[in-house]
């Protein structure tokens, strides 16, 4: 009967951790608006996107251009023409406090092509 208890409860474990991660979807994606997410889409879509969705030269041979990237996910937080990237939001942090305490973001880099090179994920904390 304790075999059969701890059996359950471990089971019970497994099955309660969820998977953070989630389809690309590009609706949900987009209709993050003033920090506010529901379910945290963003976070749990950025993997799909990434891996999944866009195109990095250097893994299919063949780039997604800035145009489709803006079309599928948005206009950028923010460009950095010097370094070539640019900058959406994935998510605000949130401590104790109701503002927040950091982001992460997802950083796209760009050629003077327009293609996507590379990506990468930015995370800052800070004490507001």
């Amino acid at each position: 009967m304790k075999n059969l208890t701890a059996i359950i409860l471990i089971l019970t474990l497994i099955l309660s951790c969820k998977n953070e991660r989630m389809e690309f979807e590009s609706e949900k994606w987009k209709s993050y608006e003033s920090g506010v997410s529901i379910d945290k889409y963003r976070s749990k879509m950025v993997y799909d996107l990434v891996h999944n969705v866009l195109k990095v030269q250097h893994r299919n041979g063949k780039s997604s251009t800035y145009k489709e990237v803006v079309e599928l996910i948005g206009e950028p937080e923010s460009i950095d023409t010097i370094n070539g990237f640019a900058e959406f939001l994935v998510e605000e942090k949130f401590n104790y406090n109701i503002d927040p305490n950091g982001y992460v973001y997802l950083q796209l880099y760009f050629d003077k092509d327009s293609l996507l090179q590379k990506w990468m994920i930015v995370d800052v904390e800070f004490e507001p």
